[in-house]
């Protein structure tokens, strides 16, 4: 993946991502499902994630291609999208009353079934650090319970990996890079 660097830029585009395969993942519909290869349909986010002087609201819409009958659904506590969540059918409130709002959204067809990527978008409030920022997002199921990294502190390689957003932006909001990656326990 190319690391990307702007002042503003989409929340997603097409290269951003690269899908996450979990060895002997056989996730039920309580876990995170991990997506075939980006079809690009990916939902497009109105405010790209970054540093925000104020507090806004987020519009979701579906990508140029989409069949008949797909769906956006999005989370904004960093668990993954699945098709029995949160239809997005109304503008998303970001900063309201917190310093930072992570939101995450996908496309599903009218089968349930995931069409692209997650896409993660982190927004902090301007001025919130002098220092760089970090945003690792992944879905609790990934650190906690029995398929959590936390659990199974002893699994190594691949077998030890989860998936993780990776976003970081300069003080000033200039985007650094933005791609998901895998995180595992060291040490």
């Amino acid at each position: 993946n190319d690391t990307q660097a702007a002042t503003s830029s989409p929340a997603h585009t097409e290269a951003d991502t690269e899908a996450v395969t979990l060895p002997g993942d056989d996730t039920d519909q309580n876990e995170p499902s991990t997506p075939a290869p980006s079809s690009g349909l990916d939902p497009i986010f109105s405010i790209p994630g970054g540093m925000l002087e104020q507090a806004g609201e987020l519009a979701l819409t579906l990508p140029k291609g989409t069949p008949d009958g797909a769906y956006i659904v999005y989370t904004a506590d960093g668990s993954e999208p699945r098709a029995q969540g949160k239809t997005y059918t109304t503008e998303i409130p970001v900063l309201r009353g917190t310093d930072c709002t992570v939101i995450r959204a996908a496309v599903f067809d009218k089968d349930g079934q995931q069409l692209g990527h997650t896409v993660t978008a982190t927004y902090c409030k301007a001025g919130i650090s002098t220092l760089r920022v970090v945003s690792l997002v992944t879905d609790p199921n990934y650190l906690y319970g029995a398929n959590g990294i936390l659990e199974n502190r002893t699994e190594t390689g691949k077998a030890g990996e989860r998936p993780v957003s990776v976003e970081i932006f300069e003080s000033d909001g200039t985007l650094l890079i933005r791609q998901d990656a895998a995180m595992r326990l060291a040490g």
